[in-house]
């Protein structure tokens, strides 16, 4: 008969086996967190560019608003207001969709990041409170892309 040799590791090479699974464990772990965080910063980097270049062409698009805004106004005849006004609800429908919301100013509180003020005047109303609107103010997605020029009670 032949004996058979018995295959067993000793128990140290066992323990430095596991002790370096876990580290390449741990590895793996640390590694697929890195590249959570990358893809995340990726993801927001993508999506600031992004606003960053519909921010200057909607910048670009303010005084062509506040230009038919004033023709509205101004404009006697009364079948080219209403085409200029349904051109300007049509453009503002359009950069609402694109995350454009205009200021509130008038009877609001002046904010100095959301408003500039031109023109201080007394009033019987709280000091601060907006009294008129020069140029209407605007944010793009919840980040000011033009102040309100505004007048406030002082």
């Amino acid at each position: 008969m032949s004996a058979k040799k018995s295959e067993h590791k000793p128990k140290s090479d066992t323990k430095d086996f596991e002790k370096l699974l876990e580290e390449k464990e741990e590895l793996i772990k640390r590694v697929q967190a890195d590249f959570d965080n990358y893809r995340k910063f990726v993801d927001r980097e993508k999506n600031n560019i992004a606003i960053s270049a519909s921010s200057e062409i909607i910048r670009d698009l303010l005084p062509v608003l506040d230009d038919m805004e004033a023709a509205v106004k101004n404009e006697k005849d009364e079948t080219i207001r209403k085409g200029i006004e349904g051109i300007l609800r049509n453009m503002s429908d359009t950069l609402r969709k694109h995350g454009l919301q205009q200021i509130d100013s008038v009877e609001h509180k002046f904010d100095p990041h959301l408003h500039e003020a031109l023109m201080k005047e007394k009033s019987d109303k709280e000091d601060g409170t907006v009294l008129e609107e020069f140029q209407k103010g605007y944010m793009l997605n919840h980040r000011v892309l033009r102040h309100s020029k505004v007048k406030i009670a002082g």
